[in-house]
């Protein structure tokens, strides 16, 4: 997912960071949830975005990436 993030292959990390969401583990989940909701915000998918960022902010979220959360 990050590389797909760093390469702003939107729709590509939905499709793939949809699949950890579905597959992974809890961390994994919240995890995929903020990939997807970054790049619904990316594609100007802001009500898309709300929803898939609402299960990774519920929680303490890990850190996707270094930064990801500042």
């Amino acid at each position: 997912c990050r590389l797909l993030y760093q390469a702003e292959r939107w729709e590509d990390l939905i499709i793939v960071a949809t699949g950890f969401a579905s597959a992974g583990n809890a961390d994994q989940r919240r995890q995929a949830f903020c990939y997807v909701g970054l790049a619904q915000v990316a594609l100007g998918r802001y009500e898309e975005a709300q929803v898939a960022l609402r299960p990774f902010l519920s929680t303490q979220p890990p850190e996707p990436f270094p930064g990801a959360l500042a």
